[in-house]
């Protein structure tokens, strides 16, 4: 709504007595004599009934806009010249016409009917809800384009396979065979019998294994070898295979510590297939050659055979450790290890 403009009270004339008055009658026009470019004096809404209620006989249009009054909340208002009577710029205006003889304009007031604010208050409410609905929409996509996106780059980064591990760490200064570690005349050997999915073979790589290194291996005393079993279903089974496959190319250890890097417990999600063959791009292994392996199941029977080996010595849990055939079994300490190989030297 426009600015309002004030205007004395004689500038709604009383309807003649011809005209029926009617509270949807809800404008008249200004009875000014100079300021409204020659308007008639006095002419008042010219009414006539609808099924929807009285409204202003619609003329021809013109490009004049009048101004009118502000529903009033009673009619005898219209009555009191001395009361002072706030006017607008009607909004949407239709009524006003020129005459068809004569070229003076004859205006006629404008009556809003309740049945069209009714439709502007539907068509509002329609706007908004509309408005909503695009918001929703609009959030969805985009939680759907940046879960996509998180996807693909999340396919894309092998980089996200790296395990804390460095991968030289662990042999750095050791002699290295194939899965063994240490000098191959040393006088204690050790072989883990371990399953890639399993917790307790995690930690004994991050505290048994490494405590050996410093103490016996580095020095001479203790030869250690890693035997890969698939006591825990087919996801040990892959895993085992990749550890194999990584041995071709001379990465056996630091693909087994990148291995067990991994919480995967036994659920083995990050032993998939496409998860295995980042982690050997990670390390840098020959990406053709390593896919190859692991493709065509090269290793498979290998892996079948350690662990039916394993059953056959009555290995039935993991992690087992043998040392100078001496049989400790599940997640031991070091102190138990190390009196272990101290009864064996």
């Amino acid at each position: 709504m426009g600015s309002p403009i004030h205007m004395p009270a004689t500038v709604c004339a009383p309807p003649p007595r011809s005209v029926r008055f009617s509270r949807d009658m809800r404008f008249c026009p200004i009875n000014s004599p100079t300021s409204l470019s020659g308007f008639p004096k006095g002419h008042i809404i010219s009414a006539r009934s609808s099924g929807h209620g009285t409204r202003a006989t619609r003329p021809r249009a013109s490009s004049a806009l009048p101004l009118v009054l502000p529903r009033l909340p009673d009619r005898e208002a219209l009555f009191h010249p001395d009361a002072p009577v706030t006017a607008y710029p009607i909004r949407h205006a239709v009524c006003p016409g020129s005459a068809r003889q004569g070229g003076t304009d004859l205006w006629e007031g404008v009556s809003v009917s309740r049945s069209s604010l009714r439709q502007e208050r539907s068509d509002h409410k329609q706007s908004g809800e509309s408005t909503l609905r695009e918001v929703v929409v609009a959030m969805i996509i985009l939680v759907l384009a940046s879960t996509s996106v998180f996807i693909v780059a999340s396919r894309r980064s092998p980089e996200r396979f790296a395990a804390p591990f460095p991968s030289r760490s662990t042999t750095e200064g050791l002699p290295v065979r194939g899965r063994m570690l240490g000098r191959p005349d040393a006088p204690v050997a050790i072989v883990e019998y371990g399953d890639f999915q399993c917790p307790a073979c995690r930690m004994s790589a991050q505290t048994i294994l490494a405590a050996l290194k410093a103490e016996y291996i580095r020095v001479g005393v203790v030869r250690y070898q890693y035997q890969p079993v698939a006591f825990l279903g087919p996801a040990s089974l892959r895993a085992a295979e990749a550890a194999l496959c990584a041995e071709e190319q001379g990465q056996f250890w630091p693909y087994h510590d990148q291995l067990r890097a991994f919480p995967a417990g036994e659920s083995g999600e990050i032993f998939s297939p496409v998860s295995l063959k980042r982690l050997a791009v990670a390390l840098g292994l020959d990406r053709p050659r390593f896919n190859a392996c692991l493709d065509q199941g090269r290793r498979r029977e290998d892996a079948l055979r350690m662990t039916q080996e394993a059953r056959a010595r009555g290995v039935s849990r993991t992690p087992t450790f043998l040392i100078n055939g001496m049989m400790v079994v599940g997640a031991v300490s070091y102190t138990q290890i190390k009196q272990a190989v101290e009864r064996a030297k």
